[in-house]
């Protein structure tokens, strides 16, 4: 056990200002300070009680379960371990100032504090709120996640591109709400008024084919409507469902998109249909 450089700063006036600075500090020195726990004296948290991230041991989530051979933990019981606490002081007109006091209550480690890369651990790499905005943002204009990686990574050098992946899974998962994708894509159609669509479901709620095309788009095949080009792509989604690209050409020989449409199968009944009801359709 040797003793480590330890906080210099002691008085904070918010909980979160005092647990900001001790993170900052530790990994400024090579280690990851974590929150142990807290104590509650009626409704206010009085107490915080802080870890180096190493500490403790590891404890098996049920004690029936095996013991697994062959794994490893980043808890070898280091003892460093910091305290705060909330102080109420009387001043000088009568009222009660209140701040966090900050008190070094073990340096102690049992490992070098000037680790060698910080990217091992998880709670270092943890994204700010604004950098969780961000990624929200490129990832809703439809930025790939390598690209938001290197753009984050020039702001947050410890992030992994697991890290953006697991990020901008959660932000797809919030927006689903709980529906399906299909779903979700039907209510964004139903509350866009520039996109016309139409859909179909089987006698289980799946759906079988779903249409869809731009207002701009049907003024322009109303105006050409000669020729269409009709082509099937595939592996475009998970549901593995071709999708049908309708493009059309006007008098300049530049082509335009007509509509898309999801289908069960390459079904000539259904792709016969949809291309009629392109021309029943109004843009107005």
């Amino acid at each position: 056990m040797t003793p480590g450089p330890v906080p210099v700063k002691t008085i904070f006036e918010t909980k979160e200002e005092l647990i900001k600075y001790v993170q900052n500090f530790g990994i400024s020195h090579g280690i990851v300070i974590t929150i142990k726990g807290s104590s509650n004296h009626g409704r206010f948290s009085n107490y915080l009680y802080l870890k180096c991230d190493r500490g403790g041991r590891y404890k098996r989530r049920s004690k029936s379960a095996p013991i697994r051979l062959n794994t490893s933990t980043r808890q070898i019981g280091c003892p460093f371990e910091l305290r705060g606490k909330l102080v109420e002081e009387e001043c000088d007109n009568g009222n009660l100032k209140e701040y966090w006091h900050l008190k070094i209550h073990n340096s102690n480690r049992n490992h070098p504090f000037l680790a060698k890369n910080l990217i091992a651990h998880p709670y270092a790499r943890r994204l700010h709120e604004d950098m969780k905005t961000t990624i929200e943002s490129l990832s809703k204009s439809g930025t790939k996640s390598k690209h938001i990686f290197r753009h984050v990574k020039s702001n947050h050098v410890l992030v992994t591109t697991r890290d953006i992946y697991n990020q901008t899974k959660s932000i797809k998962l919030k927006n689903l709400a709980g529906r399906t994708p299909i779903k979700a894509l039907i209510d964004e159609l139903s509350n866009d008024e520039e996109w016309l669509f139409h859909f179909h479901s089987d006698t289980n709620g799946h759906v079988e084919y779903l249409f869809m095309a731009h207002r701009t788009s049907i003024d322009m095949v109303r105006k050409y409507p000669t020729v269409l080009i009709m082509d099937c792509t595939y592996k475009t989604n998970k549901f593995k469902m071709p999708l049908l690209d309708v493009i059309g050409i006007n008098p300049c020989n530049l082509s335009f998109y007509v509509g898309f449409c999801f289908l069960k199968g390459k079904d000539i009944e259904i792709i016969t249909c949809k291309s009629k009801r392109i021309y029943t359709w109004r843009s107005y």
